[in-house]
Order: structure tokens, then sequence, then C-alpha cells
């Protein structure tokens, strides 16, 4: 019944961002989770913050990344009417560039990336060419294509009771 908790937190005291793996034993172990997920302008924040770290792995730069465009969809696009505000528009597709660059993303969530900010032909050529290793993935594969043709922008619902 507790909320989920970002694995990225902001310090109560100083204001600034870090992440709870990397949290150091001088600095205690209490940890700041009032806040639970960080909301789209926060995950933006420490993005700010975090994106020049220079030990920063791969696997937290894809999370803080993927963090983005979740709060992103939460902020505008579920549930909602009408769209983000250009500058927001903008922002996103250069965070799910940096993020489709990157080797762990596999290619048929880079292709739902790019169906979600419009680039409808990029994502139809990487699903024409994705083979899908169970029955799940091929109809995810399906469902994504469907919606490239049709234009549709919206977020994919995964249902997992389907």
């Amino acid at each position: 019944m507790l909320p989920k908790v970002s694995f990225v937190q902001k310090c109560p005291h100083c204001g600034k961002y870090y992440l709870l793996s990397r949290q150091k034993p001088e600095h205690g172990n209490t940890y700041s989770f009032e806040k639970g997920e960080l909301n789209y302008k926060e995950i933006k924040e420490a993005w700010t913050m975090l994106k020049d770290t220079e030990d920063l792995t791969e696997n937290e730069r894809l999370s803080i990344l993927i963090m983005q465009v979740w709060a992103f969809n939460d902020e505008y696009t579920r549930d909602k009417e009408g769209a983000a505000p250009k500058e927001e528009q903008d922002y996103i597709k250069d965070i799910i560039d940096m993020l489709i660059k990157l080797d762990r993303v596999d290619d048929l969530l880079k292709a739902e990336l790019l169906r979600e900010t419009g680039r409808f032909s990029d994502a139809l050529d990487l699903l024409d060419n994705y083979m899908a290793e169970n029955d799940f993935l091929e109809g995810l594969k399906n469902k994504f294509k469907e919606y490239a043709l049709d234009s549709e922008t919206r977020p994919f619902i995964i249902n997992a009771d389907e």
C-alpha cells in the first residue's frame, strides 16, 4: 500500500538530487521517501543535475531517461485532452533520441518511443525488422504497428490480463 519510491531522490536538506544506490555512508541511512516517485518537473530537474556525472552507468542513464518518458506521459498524455506544450514535446523528443541511442534499449521499445513522438516511418522500419521471441512480444509488435499505421501517438497501455 506504500507508494513506489524512485531510485532518484531529492535531499530534503540541500535540494540536490542523488541516486539512492550512491548515497554516501557519511550522510547516514535515512532517506527522504515523502514524495515516492518523482513527477515530471522533478525528474527533469534531477536529469539536469545528474546527466554530467562522470561515472553514470548506462543502466543509470537509461533508467533516468525512461523515467522522464513515463513522467511526461503521466503529465501530458494519459487521459488528457490536447497536446503538451511545444517546448515539452521538443524536450521529450531529445530525451527519446538519447534513449534510443543506448545499446541496452530493445528495438521494440525504440519503435514504440519513435511512434509516440510521431516518427511513424522510423517506427515501422524497426518493427518490420523486429524478430519477436514469443507470442507476447509478437502481439506487442503487431499492436505497435497498427498504432503507427493509424498515426496514433498515444502511449500504448499493456494490459497484463490479456
